[in-house]
């Protein structure tokens, strides 16, 4: 006769099965939604319905074109944004000369004077403005700012919803595409 402890256990992997079966006629969990703005990707950049501009008016897709761009989307009430606005002139030093283009778009909760008295006082060398009605930000799938997104030289949506840092690797390895060869930036 086999001992009790072994005859139990089939009957406790039967228990097991069922209770996994009894699981699984349950109704499946929701799948997350994808954001808006990964239907974006691959395709031309959206419009900026931005004003006004400061340090230049940049009419999208025709300013970016040829160029790898970069769209910050911020708050101008931001502590962080001294230290943005420090990086991104930085940045364009850097990359401007060879094809880089980065914009920043303030949402529609910075009021306008905030985003002029922060691009004339922290020295902003690059184009921002201000998302007056919120439709940038929606067209663009924002949730949160900051929000950055990186565009081709063909003015195609290649990333959206990252860091500085991950859409400045994006942006250097895009610019190292369309730099003509034998280039020695």
């Amino acid at each position: 006769m086999k001992p009790l402890h072994l005859l139990a256990l089939p009957a406790l992997g039967l228990a097991l099965v069922a209770a996994g079966a009894a699981g699984q006629s349950r109704s499946k969990p929701e799948k997350p939604k994808p954001s808006a703005s990964l239907s974006l990707l691959g395709k031309p950049m959206p419009r900026l319905d931005v004003s006004p501009w400061k340090n230049g008016d940049i009419e999208l897709p025709k300013a970016a074109n040829g160029k790898v761009t970069i769209v910050c989307f911020f708050s101008a009430e931001s502590k962080d944004c001294e230290s943005m606005i420090a990086r991104h002139n930085e940045i364009v030093d850097r990359l401007g000369p060879k094809g880089l283009l980065l914009l920043s778009v303030a949402t529609s909760e910075s009021s306008a004077e905030a985003v002029a008295a922060l691009a004339q006082e922290k020295g902003a060398r690059f184009p921002i403005a201000r998302d007056a009605k919120g439709k940038t930000a929606k067209t663009w799938g924002v949730e949160s700012v900051p929000t950055y997104a990186v565009a081709d030289g063909m003015t195609r949506l290649r990333a959206i919803e990252m860091t500085l840092d991950q859409s400045l690797e994006l942006a250097e390895n895009l610019l190292k595409e369309i730099q003509p060869k034998g280039s020695k930036h």
